[in-house]
């Protein structure tokens, strides 16, 4: 992957043990030094620090040349060593960034093509054939089968040998970096540049000057620099991008695709927004069947994919129980052929992962489909695991800010009966029937009688309640100890909302639900209580929704397949990536939660059977975008 920017290192597992030995102080740093001639420069922040624990795996982020970007995942003989890599990839990574003005994704140093050169040259004659080649653009990402290295091979044969010298291996890697139009585009540049290329310039021939590049910069990119700022800024450049003071093709690509002339830019390093305010108040991050890593049928699940989702700045997950072999809860997507994790092991990732890439609250929305006794277990699970961590109810029915909450797990799910002989009897939990539930009905018994703080108060002091022995009868005290974990408890909606609930209750709703929304109603139950959207049933290739009128509705978790790339899925990305220093959480603007917002869009679904009023339209902005260049789209 010499030809690859490393986005990422980072181990597996999240917090280190207590028992893992110390690195000497000096072995990253040898480590780093070893590679620091080998390794591509960095253009991302990587993750901060190391850990250990029982595993012995650490992931290593490429952005590869051609094709997407990918992770590949390393064991180490120990976890000392899995310790000592990661540090130390690191620092290297670190130190070749700041060696390097500018980043870049195509540079290529002089020691990776000499070291990659004479890999691939097997019998040390100083040229490459067209297996020779056809060898070493797969390894760089340009995979190509024999007749088509042979066809790049002869594009760049100036000699017409053959074969390829170092130069012209150089030339091959450099014009296969770009697409052809990528290649028009520059050399149209060029032609209106002022000075024509010289000779000797490369193997394209064409190069562009400092004025040409801020001619450039001024009038498509719209920045407000001088030519003899850019001249200076070329000055600065790696040799391997300039020669003789002008901007060569790769150069610029490099530039132009480089992490300062992103077109969202860096992601502010601080959150902007007030997060002191309501839950209610925020676009939450939130996803739908987590545990999954494909199909809704037949994927894979899962504990890594929790934390990748994690990893990405996602506030509310999904966890659907099923009763397991030996009374042990398992997460799946029930009467399908997903695979199994055990809830074990996704509680204790998430406790690892929950406040590695956002600080602010994570909220868990379980599906329950566990018998007392598999209800039983999952309390204690989640006692003992987040315990130290979980926001539980009180008798106000406040909903707290972001910022007063920082740190928490809320717990989002169905109350159960406390009855045991009636709960045997119950039906298990169905998303699509969330709104079908009566409001009230779950969780009726006597021991539903105490208040919200007394339930508080079994949680924090409760041992009793934490485990249930092999044999030994459920009792209605352990659904109740479940229950008094719930924040968040799912019902039905109601015109009147959860008037005789309070604001914590949660109401989950299909995408074609949303479509039968009223603008006014459901814009005014969003100013005051939180709900959940998800996709359709009939989704099982796991594609995603539009979120966006949901969410102008004013709904807060608008839940998707975050293992799915498509345009769904890049509404969410663009929502939440970059804005607020990608915590998750996103201040809804006025228009939204005036109502505004929600006209529009039920204008739009023609659901509306309010005029917009004058002042309601004035408060939209309408606007125009268009597109000056896409890469690699």
């Amino acid at each position: 992957y010499f030809l690859a920017d490393v986005t990422h290192v980072s181990p597996t597992c999240g917090q280190a043990s207590e028992q893992d030995e110390p690195l000497p102080k000096d072995a990253p740093q040898r480590l780093a030094d070893r590679l620091a001639a080998r390794l591509p420069d960095a253009t991302r922040p990587l993750n901060q620090g190391f850990s250990g624990r029982q595993w012995r795996t650490f992931r290593v982020g490429v952005r590869a040349l051609a094709g997407p970007s990918r992770e590949l995942e390393f064991v180490a003989s120990t976890r000392e060593k899995m310790k000592l890599w990661v540090a130390g990839l690191q620092r290297a990574c670190e130190a070749l960034q700041a060696q390097a003005p500018v980043p870049s994704s195509l540079m290529i140093t002089d020691d990776a093509l000499d070291r990659e050169f004479h890999v691939a040259d097997d019998n040390d004659d100083g040229e490459l054939d067209s297996k020779e080649v056809a060898r070493i653009l797969k390894k760089v990402n340009l995979t190509s089968s024999r007749t088509e290295a042979q066809a790049m091979l002869s594009s760049v044969d100036t000699d017409l040998s053959g074969t390829l010298d170092r130069t012209e291996f150089r030339a091959l890697l450099t014009r296969h970096a770009m697409s052809q139009a990528h290649r028009d585009f520059f050399r149209k540049l060029c032609e209106a540049d002022e000075v024509q290329p010289e000779s000797g310039v490369e193997e394209e021939s064409t190069s562009l000057s400092a004025a040409g590049l801020a001619q450039f910069l001024q009038t498509v990119q719209g920045d407000n620099v001088t030519e003899d700022q850019v001249a200076h800024f070329l000055e600065q450049l790696p040799a391997t991008h300039v020669c003789d003071g002008r901007l060569v093709e790769h150069g610029f690509w490099s530039l132009i695709t480089g992490p300062n002339f992103d077109a969202v830019g860096p992601s502010a390093s601080e959150v902007s927004q007030d997060m002191r305010r309501p839950l209610h108040d925020y676009w939450i991050a939130s996803s739908h069947n987590t545990y999954l890593e494909g199909h809704q049928l037949t994927g894979h699940a899962s504990v890594e994919q929790y934390m990748a989702v994690l990893l990405r700045g996602c506030r509310c997950l999904e966890i659907d129980i099923w009763d397991g072999p030996g009374d042990e809860p398992v997460v799946t997507h029930g009467h399908t052929l997903t695979s199994k994790v055990l809830l074990t092991d996704v509680v204790r990732v998430i406790r690892e992962y929950a406040f590695v890439a956002s600080p602010y609250p994570l909220i868990l929305s379980l599906e329950q489909h566990c018998g007392p006794r598999g209800i039983a277990r999952c309390a204690a699970i989640f006692f003992q695991t987040l315990r130290s961590v979980l926001w539980l109810p009180d008798d106000s029915a406040h909903i707290p800010s972001p910022e007063g909450s920082r740190g928490r797990i809320f717990i989002k799910a169905k109350l159960r009966k406390t009855n045991v002989a009636e709960l045997e009897r119950e039906p298990s939990d169905d998303e699509e029937d969330d709104e079908d539930t009566a409001p009230g009905e779950e969780g009726k018994g006597p021991l539903l009688a105490q208040s919200k703080s007394q339930l508080r108060t079994t949680v924090e002091t409760s041992s009793k309640c934490c485990c249930v022995a092999p044999k030994t009868p459920v009792t209605d005290e352990h659904i109740h100890f479940y229950n008094s974990m719930i924040f968040f408890p799912g019902g039905k909606f109601a015109k009147n909302g959860f008037a005789n609930q309070g604001t914590t209750a949660l109401c989950s709703f299909n995408e074609k639900q949303v479509e039968k929304w009223q603008p006014q109603e459901m814009s005014a139950y969003h100013r005051s209580t939180l709900s959940r959207v998800f996709p359709h049933l009939m989704r099982v290739d796991s594609s995603n929704y539009s979120p966006s009128p949901a969410w102008l509705f004013g709904a807060q978790l608008v839940a998707l397949n975050y293992q799915q790339f498509d345009a769904g899925s890049i509404e969410n990305e663009g929502r939440f990536r970059q804005a607020n220093s990608g915590c998750g959480m996103v201040l809804k603007p006025p228009c939204v939660e005036s109502g505004a917002a929600a006209a529009r869009v039920g204008k739009q679904l023609g659901r509306s059977r309010t005029s917009v009023t004058q002042e309601t339209s004035d408060a939209l902005l309408q606007v125009t975008v268009r597109i000056l260049a896409l890469h690699r789209v």
